[in-house]
């Protein structure tokens, strides 16, 4: 499943599954929500706190799939 098909609101669990190459998770996670970007609506559901953030994100997503880091 890809970011975007979630439609911003995802849970703690999927986004340990989805961000493997990340080391702590949950560090970001608490950064993000620290900064405003994210907001907890349920524990442990995590959701953008900005409108059109999450379609930002899923399209710089699809961008980086198609033009990879050299």
């Amino acid at each position: 499943m890809k970011f975007g098909q979630v439609g911003g609101r995802a849970s703690a669990l999927w986004l340990r599954r989805a961000l493997t190459e990340l080391p702590n998770v949950d560090a970001v996670l608490r950064r993000l929500t620290d900064r405003g970007l994210v907001y907890r609506p349920t524990r442990g559901t995590y959701d953008f706190a900005l409108p059109l953030f999450g379609s930002y994100i899923g399209r710089r997503a699809e961008l980086t799939e198609l033009t990879p880091r050299r």
